[in-house]
């Protein structure tokens, strides 16, 4: 990776931003974390990103409510979604909504980095 491409995680599980962070920071992705929808949005505001990877079920405001938000106020941001809490019709309208690609937790980490570096590389 040439450039080094800013990733905004949201989770509400301290452990999993944790580790999202250590792996991908190793990556060569710049990483800022946020607890909840609310903080990701200031985060948004705050910072130019080119992906937000965001759980789906969280506090304060959740993952659909956010992919709504970055959708109209960052359309440059591509979006990626995680849930352990995994149904169909969940799925279909993150994607409707604008996520280009939804991952069931665990996270398959080969994948997922595949996916963050697409995404980043398509925003050139």
């Amino acid at each position: 990776m040439k450039k080094q491409y800013d990733v905004l995680i949201v989770d509400d599980e301290p452990e999993i931003l944790q580790l999202l962070e250590i792996l991908l920071t190793r990556k060569g992705f710049h990483v800022r974390t946020a607890e909840n929808g609310m903080d990701a949005f200031v985060k948004l505001e705050q910072n130019h990103f080119s992906v937000l990877l965001t759980d789906i079920k969280m506090p304060a405001m959740d993952g659909m409510k956010l992919i709504e938000i970055a959708k109209r106020d960052f359309p440059e941001v591509k979006i990626l979604v995680f849930t352990g809490f995994g149904a169909m019709d969940t799925e279909q309208k993150a994607l409707r909504m604008g996520a280009s690609k939804y991952f069931l937790k665990p996270l398959p980490m080969e994948d997922l980095l595949s996916e963050l570096k697409s995404a980043c590389d398509s925003e050139n």
